[in-house]
């Protein structure tokens, strides 16, 4: 899951203490969190069916 925030904000331009009358800019900063979560009971299963794969796999080739 991707969270996004966005917040937007002003700040002074230039050098040295902002006056009343300084120019200012819009800034908007963006922060992007990636939430994940590790599901292991589907790891497990995998593993089980790769396992079962190379097993029968294994078996048919010394049948034949």
């Amino acid at each position: 899951m991707i969270t996004e925030e966005i917040t937007h904000s002003t700040r002074h331009v230039g050098r040295g203490r902002p006056s009343k009358n300084s120019p200012t800019e819009e800034v908007t900063k963006i922060c992007l969190q990636l939430q994940i979560q590790q599901l292991d009971d589907a790891i497990k299963t995998a593993e089980t069916l790769v396992f079962l794969a190379i097993v029968y796999y294994a078996t048919r080739r010394s049948l034949n």
